[in-house]
């Protein structure tokens, strides 16, 4: 699973929308971006924008890599 696999799962579970989730991130992540994580249009997010979605999720970066790495298998 990706990156916006785990983004989209969280969002969903707390029932946020894309533009409350970029909220969170203190205008480092917009919801564009959000959209284009989930849709796999951008797979790699920059460390800036990962480092900030962790964070509005409450995860660390590493939480938030591990939980995308561990999907995938």
């Amino acid at each position: 699973m990706s990156f916006g696999s785990v983004i989209k799962n969280y969002r969903l579970q707390h029932y946020l929308t894309q533009k409350q989730l970029a909220e969170r991130s203190n205008g480092v992540v917009s919801a564009r971006d959000i959209s284009r994580l989930e849709q796999q249009v951008n797979s790699n997010p920059i460390p800036e924008k990962l480092y900030a979605l962790a964070k509005s999720m409450n995860l660390t970066t590493d939480e938030l890599i591990e939980q995308a790495t561990n999907q995938s298998e």
